[in-house]
């Protein structure tokens, strides 16, 4: 394990708690993905990979309610953090990200926006010198049709005046 994904897995270790599974990946085992139990609040999962920041100075983090926590979700983190792997691809804050599949059956939600982690406590982007942690906030159709016209500026303050809950990927749409 390199440096930077351990001092990257120290410091979330020391927000978040330990985490109660790690998984790694089948096309790059040195990419894993760790889950956090009730995070960022009871009844919800939080999941981050780890071992992105050294080669990419980043790491993707995806959350939502326990139910719809399934090998479709773990599915879906790992082929983003394929992609950064395989493309080389830089990706930024309020990136759209689509994906091949739904994230899950639940759904029909295609599309990640990559943003600051504005669920988790402040404290988890302190690394952000070294380590980005971009949180994918799964968007149904109409929202990443909108964000692609308006941008990601003008969709967050949309976010912001409804307050959507963004852990509830069954949720209405904000536009």
């Amino acid at each position: 394990m390199h440096t930077l994904t351990r001092k990257t897995e120290a410091h979330l270790f020391r927000i978040l708690g330990m985490p109660v599974r790690e998984t790694r990946g089948q096309s790059n085992p040195e990419t894993r993905v760790l889950l956090f139990e009730d995070q960022p609040v009871a009844d919800a999962f939080t999941l981050i990979t780890a071992g992105l920041a050294d080669t990419h100075g980043q790491e993707l983090l995806l959350c939502g309610w326990n139910a719809l926590l399934n090998d479709a979700t773990y599915a879906t983190i790992f082929s983003v953090a394929q992609l950064l792997h395989d493309e080389q691809l830089a990706v930024t804050s309020g990136m759209l990200v689509e994906l091949p599949q739904p994230i899950t059956s639940q759904t029909a939600i295609r599309h990640l926006l990559l943003w600051p982690p504005v669920y988790h406590d402040d404290a988890l982007q302190t690394l952000a010198e070294e380590v980005e942690i971009l949180w994918m906030v799964p968007l149904l159709p109409q929202e990443a049709a909108w964000l692609e016209r308006k941008g990601a500026t003008a969709f967050d303050e949309k976010m912001t005046g409804t307050d959507p809950d963004l852990l509830d990927w069954t949720r209405a749409s904000v536009v």
